[in-house]
């Protein structure tokens, strides 16, 4: 990474898998001993992490251990470039594999490292995007799957005093003891709908363990689709924007593009894939684009995904049309 890039600074953060902190310390001295220094941001979600590389031009890239919202057993790593640019197949992983294959790494000055937590930071820029006051009293069940999203959750509804809050499985565990951190798979929405029909809530909402999706289900205890969430989100995004374009993959529902027309949109269907809908968004200046499987892109946002973000716009969209 630090020769791909020529990075001089290199942000570096990890989620709350048992192996992430071991996986986090080889990356450390990987990256120092190629002479480039270290903003070590520790324990945080993936949104964090893309916030901690793209808010300041002189991080020239980052390294985020994780992995997602798959089983335990497992752990990666998500790279990018400074400005929050996913590196991947045929964006740079051929040439960092050549690179890592010829093994030519000569001595270098031992770089630095700062610890500098920066999850309050993230929190100020996403309530930025939103009117507190126009979101209205409501009760729902956020179910964080033991990922990362629970410390975040916690500091952001210290904000919005108004919501009463049913918090479940909020405490970080790699192990993922009640089930996968992957709202995307109606098995681990089954806790979350049990207590639905105890509480009776307004909203119930699930997280994957790095915080990049997020999954909704309605008053009633029904799985709402992420292509209609999709649509949603279209809709208040363009409240502000008219005529901008928003993208929605190829797998999604007719009414997705309906919706975008009728919300004064330019609707423009795209292949599947963060990578590429985030390079794509780049070149067609999209204010947003979602896909089936829960991932939202929000150009504001440096055209990556936020499931707090997400969260917020919800908030606000149901307070303004009073459901």
């Amino acid at each position: 990474m630090v020769l791909f890039t020529n990075a001089k600074t290199v942000v570096v953060g990890r989620d709350m898998r048992a192996s992430s902190p071991g996986l986090a310390k080889a990356v450390i001295e990987g990256v120092t001993s190629m002479g480039a220094d270290v903003i070590d941001i520790g324990e945080c979600s993936t949104p964090v992490f893309n916030y901690a590389v793209a808010e300041y031009d002189l991080h020239d890239c980052g390294i985020m251990v994780t992995a997602s919202h798959n089983p335990a057993k497992y752990n990666g790593f998500k790279l990018s470039y400074g400005d929050a640019l996913p590196i991947g197949k045929g964006s740079g992983m051929d040439e960092i594999k050549k690179l890592v294959l010829e093994g030519e790494f000569k001595e270098q000055k031992v770089g630095n490292v700062v610890e500098s937590p920066i999850t309050d930071e993230y929190i100020e820029k996403i309530f930025s995007f939103v009117d507190v006051k126009k979101i209205k009293p409501m009760k729902i069940i956020i179910d964080a799957g033991n990922g990362m999203a629970g410390p975040i959750l916690e500091k952001i509804f210290k904000r919005l005093p108004q919501i009463e809050m049913i918090s479940m499985y909020f405490k970080p565990d790699g192990t993922f003891p009640h089930h996968e951190a992957n709202p995307i798979k109606e098995e681990n929405l089954a806790d979350l709908k049990k207590k639905m029909k105890e509480v009776m809530p307004d909203l119930g909402v699930a997280y994957d363990g790095d915080c990049d999706r997020i999954g909704f289900v309605d008053e009633q205890g029904e799985t709402i689709p992420g292509d209609f969430m999709t649509a949603l989100l279209a809709k208040e995004i363009l409240k502000n924007n008219k005529g901008a374009k928003v993208h929605y993959d190829l797998r999604s529902s007719w009414s997705v593009r309906d919706t975008i027309l009728e919300a004064g949109g330019k609707p423009e269907m795209c292949m599947v894939g963060h990578a590429l809908i985030k390079k794509l968004m780049r070149e067609t200046g999209a204010v947003f684009s979602g896909e089936l499987s829960s991932h939202f892109y929000y150009k504001d946002f440096y055209t990556v995904e936020s499931g707090d973000l997400t969260l917020l716009f919800i908030l606000q969209l149901l307070s303004e049309e009073g459901k």
